[in-house]
Formats: C-alpha cells, structure tokens, sequence
C-alpha cells in the first residue's frame, strides 16, 4: 500500500523504556487514502545506542530502505528536544529530496528558547504543587529516587536503628556512615546502570565485552529481597576490575570506591556468607522446624567468634557485627515464645536434651524443656 501510495507521507516517531529495561523506538506513518485518514504502525525496533538525532535518523533510514518509500518521504515529526534539530539534519544529508528543516514548521509554535522554558517549567511547577495539594499523590519510581531515599533516610538494615543509640559515638559514626555509604554507592551504580538504557548500560556491555567478562547486570540492592545486599556485593568483588574501570568516568567519580572502601566490601561479604547459607539451606525441601534453632546457634557462634576478634576486621565491620548479634538475639528470643522448636530438639534422635546440655544451658532450662513433654 505504502510503495503503491501516489502522494508522500508523514512519518512520526517516539522512543521509550520498557519496564524490563529495554529502549525502543516506535515508528508510525500517517497519510491520504481514498479520502480516509490512515495511521499505521511501521515498526518498533530496539536502539541500544544514545537516542540521539544522528542514531534515531540512521534507525530511521533503515526502515525506510527496508519498505522502500525513502523516496515518498516529506516530514517527520519527533519530540521538540534537540534531537529532534538533529534527527532532521541527518535525514537532509542523506536523502537528497528531504527538504529537512522546511518541514520542521509544524513544531515551531512550541518552540521556546532555554530562558522561556526554565519560566515555562517553574510556572508549571507551581500548578502542579497547587493542584496535588490536599491529594495523597502516589511516588513514581525514578532512577535515583529510591536510591536516595536511602541516602537520606535510616539504614535499611534492620536493628541498625534500634540499637544506633547504644553505640559509642566511633562506632556510631563508622558504623552508620562509612559501611551505610558504600552500600548507597553500590545501590546508585546499579541503578544509574540499568535505568540509563541509552548511555550507560550500552556502555558497561561493551566494557565487559572488552574485559572479556561475561555480560550481566549489576543486581540490585533491595531491602525486601533476600540476601539481596549479599549478592550485589559478591558481584561487586567479581566484576571490581569493570566496576573500576567504569566509575573512572567523570561522570561516575562518585561512585568510584577507594581501598578502605573495597576493603568494606570484602569483608561485609565475608560476614554476610553465613546468612546467605542459612537462606539457602532453608530454601531446600530437606530443612524442617527441627533445624531452625541449630542454625540460628551456628550463626549466633560464628558472630560472637568474630565480635571478640577484634583485629580481624575493620571498626565498621567490627561494629555492624555486634549489631547483628543484636539483631540475631530478637528473633532467638521469638522461639521462646514457641514450645514447638523445643519439642522439636528434643523429640530429635540425633539432639535430644544433650543438645541444650552442649550450649550450656542453665540446668532449670533444660527442665523446663522437658518439662514441655
């Protein structure tokens, strides 16, 4: 129909992100047919490059070779950025009957220049607060918004709150800030990594390629996930040589991790290990309540071993661990709130009330233990 066409056509285009990360561009053509207005969907293709005019005008290009209608071609319509000026003068140089900046008049009204538009968006700002006041406006999830809520806001490990006022004021301060920052760096590298689908994401893709790295994501870090913190730290270390490299741009210097830094992140992950083999463990079909105490026991000792070992780790590190032993205390004491993991231990073959005996039980505890029989 389109080959077939006796007049020209207009072409519009707008790109976009999808949710899973993937930046496409829509291509439609709208003309005269038998007195009848048609709109059509030519193609939606993925530009894994910067949406620049000169990108966009070469994916362009493509497509109109492909339907063979360059030739039919008389305006486009984009968005009014400066791509759109771009987009324009690319397609003027490259087909000749492309009468480029002459069928730009349909977006002229709009055009306003950098001082008009900075009045333009603050007066549209103002109407914006007025209308949405008295509303309950529901937050839009955005590149750095979520990051930066925990920047700003108490650390999203829990216990770390409740107990902050306990700490002597070093270790409040090497606890809260140096570990909690690392992490919101970590946290905003993968989020501007993966939200910017144009520029950055491309960019470490070819980085990996060029390091010879298999091609992944950086995980995310996020508060209702499991071992989430531990999985983007693991990556972290694997992928320091990349992760280097690329926050060596100037753009991402504030990302960029010194030694003490990396050294923050070894050894949070070396810590973390215990929590994630215990989330796998119970994950399996074999785990049963009769575990859950004899877990929390191996973790219990493996933190009281490492908080009395004080040169092995960093303040921070050192400081975070005593906090997790807290934290690990709150939920050991929710099983006294349960005589089923005691009757579980007990009933046991290979427990029985020899393990409270091995923990070193007082002996009116192990009494009542089984006493619960």
């Amino acid at each position: 129909m389109l080959m077939e066409h006796d007049g020209e056509l207009n072409f519009a285009t707008n790109c976009w992100t999808s949710p899973n990360h993937y930046a496409f561009c829509a291509f439609g053509v709208q003309f005269h047919h038998e007195g009848q207005h048609m709109r059509l969907l030519l193609d939606i293709v993925e530009v894994l490059m910067l949406h620049s005019g000169e990108n966009l005008a070469k994916a362009f290009k493509v497509l109109l070779r492909e339907f063979k209608i360059a030739d039919k071609l008389l305006a486009i319509i984009a968005d009014n950025a400066t791509s759109n000026d771009a987009i324009i003068n690319a397609l003027k140089d490259s087909i000749v009957d492309f009468p480029g900046e002459d069928y730009q008049s349909i977006l002229r009204p709009f055009d306003i220049d950098k001082k008009e538009l900075e009045v333009t968006l603050d007066e549209a700002e103002k109407l914006l607060q007025e209308l949405a006041e008295g509303l309950d406006v529901e937050d839009t999830v955005q590149e750095d918004s979520e990051v930066d809520t925990a920047e700003n806001h108490d650390d999203n490990i829990e216990g770390w709150q409740d107990e902050a006022g306990r700490l002597s004021e070093k270790e409040l301060c090497e606890a809260v800030y140096s570990v909690k920052m690392v992490l919101v760096k970590l946290r905003k590298l993968s989020f501007s990594i993966i939200y910017s689908t144009t520029h950055l994401l491309p960019a470490w893709e070819a980085l990996l390629s060029e390091l010879k790295l298999a091609i992944r994501h950086m995980p995310h870090d996020v508060k209702i996930w499991w071992n989430s913190t531990f999985t983007m730290l693991t990556f972290t270390l694997e992928y320091r040589t990349a992760i280097d490299w690329f926050t060596s741009d100037c753009s991402l210097r504030k990302y960029e991790l010194d030694p003490y830094e990396w050294k923050i992140v070894e050894q949070l992950c070396e810590v973390l290990h215990i929590f994630y083999d215990a989330t796998e463990f119970f994950s399996c079909n074999c785990a049963s309540i009769v575990d859950v105490i004899p877990v929390m026991d191996d973790i219990d000792e493996f933190l009281t071993t490492a908080a009395l070992n004080e040169g092995k780790y960093l303040d921070c590190i050192h400081a975070a661990i005593k906090l997790g032993k807290k934290t690990l205390n709150q939920y050991y004491s929710k099983t006294d709130c349960s005589k089923t993991y005691c009757i579980a231990i007990i009933l046991h073959l290979s427990y029985k009330l020899k393990y409270f005996t091995k923990l070193k039980w007082e002996d009116e505890w192990i009494e009542d233990a089984e006493a619960l029989l």
